[in-house]
């Protein structure tokens, strides 16, 4: 049984986890993916260079981003994650404004520490109260911009699995297999 804390802000459901990595997320989970436009915004916490048989495909590096074709099978059977990965999907395709690489933040994550607090170690709760200000601050700013943009879902792999969506269905998918 995975792990997941599950929360709601605004038209987004999210869920997170550190049981998972992204490829292991993707397998477990390809419905999520499949039929969606991805952009790769961070690889390996950097610029996603696409094969020659990508870009034969029409994926395209636009600035510091990777814009892919819609998601297949055939695509999902690629190695597109490494580690501090973070993707946007959308339901059509369309340029987006860079965003923060929130996936390089060490244990960037959207659970209230607050209301968590009494479960932590007493390591990570000096770790929580030294960067509560700045955490505050990238939380704040993660949501300012997945609002702006409006993507279907995103999707990060850094200290912890992220994953956000404004389909409700998709996290239902979730809880219903832990």
């Amino acid at each position: 049984m995975i792990d997941f804390y599950f929360g709601q802000k605004g038209n987004y459901f999210w869920c997170e986890t550190h049981e998972l990595n992204l490829r292991e997320f993707i397998e477990k989970y390809p419905r999520l993916f499949l039929g969606k436009f991805l952009i790769i915004t961070c690889f390996d916490g950097s610029k996603y260079i696409p094969s020659e048989e990508e870009l034969k495909l029409g994926w395209r590096n636009i600035g510091s981003y990777t814009y892919t074709e819609v998601i297949s099978e055939n695509t999902l059977q690629k190695r597109l994650s490494d580690n501090y990965d973070q993707w946007i999907l959308l339901n059509e395709k369309k340029l987006i404004d860079p965003l923060i690489p929130f996936v390089n933040y060490t244990y960037f994550s959207l659970i209230d520490w607050e209301s968590e607090f009494t479960h932590l170690e007493c390591d990570e709760k000096e770790y929580i109260n030294k960067y509560k200000l700045e955490r505050k601050i990238l939380v704040d700013q993660f949501w300012e911009q997945l609002e702006s943009l409006n993507p279907e879902a995103f999707v990060s792999d850094g200290s912890k699995l992220i994953y956000v969506t404004s389909n409700i269905h998709e996290i239902n998918t979730i809880k219903n297999s832990c």
